[in-house]
């Protein structure tokens, strides 16, 4: 008996383990490939947290989008709103609705509530620059305990020339399909564009800035660079930028990437005088936590 026992217990781990295993494996499956659908349930949420008309695009060719996205700005001007391009996922807006202190959304939205959130947001009187220079030198000083020189060593490096610029939106493609992921332009009823972060602040947790720096980096980066949040999504935001930024402007810059978002750096390019190369190059910025 004790032996049929012990067989049985292991035949209920195999099977608990097995449902996990194939649960994550498809949730894996339907993101990352063409298989992948958002519920209407998701889209419809989505849409009433937006409170703003929005288009519903599904896996999509991404030069279709763009061209969709670029037609809303020249709108967006004689209308008087600004777009965005939100991909869908459960998680992104729950990390929304958690940034204005809504747990779930299961019962309806408190809309209420999400819109003074997002006045007190376009409101916070927060200092961009100050906030950016503090994370700097609390990294630099991170980095001295490695070694005094690990900063302008490994993390600053050497000045760089052969980096490609982006041009064009990275956030929207599941590049294993080549396609979009299924996403809203939303039509965002604000009077300057950098307030589109008040509107939907995916920030928050140990790698992301909290809501009230990202609106007021955001607007910051506007006033001094043009920049306008363009695409939104779980770990990754891209702004647009009218041109480049000149030489002298690229390595500064780089450093507040950088104090912004560190993952762009530590996770992709390398360095930061990598990054400012990038930069001196593009017309869209690319910031992602993992």
């Amino acid at each position: 008996m004790y032996w049929v026992f012990i067989f049985f217990i292991l035949v209920i781990v195999y099977v608990v383990i097995t449902i996990y295993r194939d649960k994550a494996e498809k949730e894996s499956h339907d993101w990352h490939t063409e298989d992948y659908h958002v519920e209407e349930q998701v889209i419809s949420k989505m849409q009433e947290l937006a409170c703003c008309h929005t288009t519903f695009y599904d896996s999509t060719d991404p030069i279709r989008i763009e061209k969709a996205y670029k037609e809303a700005c020249e709108r967006g001007g004689r209308e008087g709103f600004f777009p965005v391009l939100l991909v869908l996922e459960d998680s992104f807006m729950d990390n929304i609705l958690d940034t204005f202190g809504i747990k779930d959304g299961k019962n309806g939205i408190n809309m209420d509530k999400v819109q003074m959130c997002r006045q007190e947001l376009m409101h916070s009187t927060e200092n961009a620059k100050d906030w950016l220079d503090i994370r700097l030198r609390e990294l630099q000083k991170g980095f001295k305990k490695e070694h005094p020189d690990f900063y302008k060593i490994d993390v600053l490096g050497e000045h760089v020339e052969n980096g490609i610029g982006n041009t064009s939106f990275s956030g929207i493609i599941n590049y294993q399909t080549e396609r979009t992921y299924p996403l809203l332009l939303a039509e965002v009823p604000v009077k300057q564009p950098w307030q589109i972060l008040a509107w939907f602040p995916n920030g928050g947790g140990s790698n992301r800035p909290q809501a009230e720096h990202l609106v007021s980096v955001a607007k910051y980066w506007y006033e001094k660079y043009g920049a306008v949040p363009a695409v939104i999504c779980d770990g990754i935001l891209e702004f647009t930028v009218p041109q480049p930024v000149s030489e002298e402007e690229s390595l500064p810059l780089a450093e507040e990437h950088y104090a912004f978002c560190t993952d762009i750096v530590d996770e992709n390019l390398g360095t930061i005088n990598a990054l400012a190369d990038v930069l001196r190059k593009s017309t869209v910025w690319l910031f992602w936590t993992d």
